[in-house]
């Protein structure tokens, strides 16, 4: 598949609407990535505002790195009965066809299997729509 072909959409699970992360993503997710105990094992912290989050979002909505070697792709999981936002999830596609994800999940929302069904859902649409079949994971062990 070609680097332009990536077309990213939306992905729904039973429990969960993943949106395609935009721009107007921050006003809604914003107050959940200021929690400092969603960083304690990253190289990351908060945004510094609402601001800079809409920028960093509208970075990402271009969806390839300006070298063109990775392909971006993020989602806002809204959870659809209570119609509230609980984080995000992402892939970075590589030219070898692999892809590091990530996800966030906002404190609130913790041990109720939205990460896993959020990710087993973005991973089953990378491998059926665009062929990814090698997946990585930062993880620190504490965590």
């Amino acid at each position: 598949m070609s680097r332009s072909s990536f077309d990213v959409s939306e992905i729904s699970t039973e429990r969960l609407q993943l949106q395609v992360l935009e721009e107007s993503h921050a006003s809604h997710l914003f107050e959940g990535l200021c929690d400092t105990e969603l960083y304690r094992f990253t190289d990351t912290g908060p945004p510094e505002s609402i601001e800079s989050l809409r920028a960093r979002y509208q970075r990402l909505a271009v969806r390839t790195s300006p070298d063109g070697r990775e392909t971006w792709l993020n989602w806002a999981i809204l959870i659809r009965t209570t119609q509230h936002y609980a984080g995000y999830v992402q892939a970075t596609i590589h030219t070898d066809q692999s892809a590091e994800i990530a996800y966030v999940i906002f404190r609130n929302d913790w041990g109720r299997g939205y990460g896993r069904e959020a990710v087993a859902a973005m991973i089953r649409h990378l491998e059926q729509g665009y062929s990814i079949n090698l997946f990585r994971a930062r993880v620190d062990r504490q965590n």
